[in-house]
């Protein structure tokens, strides 16, 4: 990422999107009430409000019960369910998906640099019998089984290192070099890629470092060719390491219900007392926006913090991107 995209991403951040999440739930809610006014179908309605608080719609939902116990939900509980709905977490997951990528992208270079170094290894010292590794057609037969079975990744090179289905088709046989070529297909056999997650952004991260076999790859790669270089992947992890234990974590101090619920004045089974509910909770979180935005300012705060992380992984593996 150019300083220049940097810049442009921070200011963004900057410039947040609770506020304006907020409005738009309450101006949905508007429109849809202006154009279908007081013949709106059950149907309709319902799509309406699941919609408006990403509520799993249901057969057996009774969704003035639901309501009800979303508005009289403390503070804290709305704060949390504003957070996941208008994913305030988004600018740390953007960040911690750009150095996923950097890994992803330094082990797929690994991955081809230990293909190409067995074939040189074995012209070399003239080894026959052994098959070699074409590279171009692995990455062709990967590319037709990934559109055959209609998968979905952001690494094809690491999802087909260990295919979902059938086998890679890298050869790894490596006479005299029994014992670590053993070690790492086992290792091999053993892993999964995980791909990305922006529900889960650290723990995508920490599997895809940790559970990659990179060390034996990179062992493998020297025996063969010990003037190979290699990117300082050990450095690399420990700069994302010390980066997230050094994150603060997120401080907030808030009453249970320091905003008052009022009683809603309408039968529970009639169709206004859904429409009081609705406006009555967009209220209570129009009120809430400020608290809220101490947590959307956290994930702001974190994500330059990660920038800077992002920043000094690069660095560290730039010569080998």
């Amino acid at each position: 990422m150019s300083d220049k995209d940097q810049k442009q991403q921070i200011l963004t951040w900057k410039v947040g999107k609770l506020e304006m999440m907020i409005q738009d739930n309450l101006s949905d809610w508007s429109t849809f009430l202006r154009i279908y006014g007081e013949n709106v179908s059950n149907d309709d309605l319902l799509d309406q409000i699941c919609k408006l608080f990403l509520i799993k719609k249901e057969t057996k939902l009774n969704i003035n019960s639901h309501l009800k116990s979303l508005y009289e939900a403390d503070d804290k509980t709305h704060m949390v369910l504003m957070n996941k709905q208008f994913m305030l977490q988004e600018p740390v997951s953007t960040v911690l998906f750009d150095i996923y990528t950097l890994f992803k992208f330094i082990f797929e270079l690994l991955i081809e640099k230990f293909v190409k170094t067995r074939n040189e290894y074995l012209d070399r010292n003239n080894i026959k019998g052994v098959k070699r590794n074409d590279w171009s057609k692995l990455l062709e037969m990967w590319v037709e089984q990934y559109k055959l079975y209609d998968l979905s990744s952001s690494s094809i090179i690491l999802l087909f290192l260990n295919p979902p289905l059938g086998k890679s088709g890298i050869h790894y046989k490596i006479p005299g070099k029994e014992d670590i070529v053993e070690k790492l297909r086992d290792a091999i056999y053993k892993y999964h890629y995980p791909g990305f997650c922006t529900k889960v952004p650290h723990q995508r991260l920490t599997q895809l470092v940790c559970e990659f076999p990179w060390e034996l790859i990179m062992v493998c790669i020297k025996q063969m060719d010990d003037s190979a270089s290699l990117p300082d992947i050990g450095l690399a992890i420990d700069i994302i390491c010390k980066g997230l234990e050094d994150l603060s974590p997120l401080k907030w101090s808030i009453d249970e219900k320091s905003i008052p619920r009022e009683i809603n004045p309408y039968p529970e089974n009639d169709s206004r007392s859904t429409k009081w509910y609705v406006e009555s909770i967009l209220n209570l979180r129009q009120k809430l926006k400020k608290n809220t935005k101490v947590i959307e300012n956290y994930h702001i705060e974190t994500a330059k913090k990660l920038t800077e992380v992002y920043n000094e992984v690069y660095k560290a593996l730039s010569d080998h991107l």
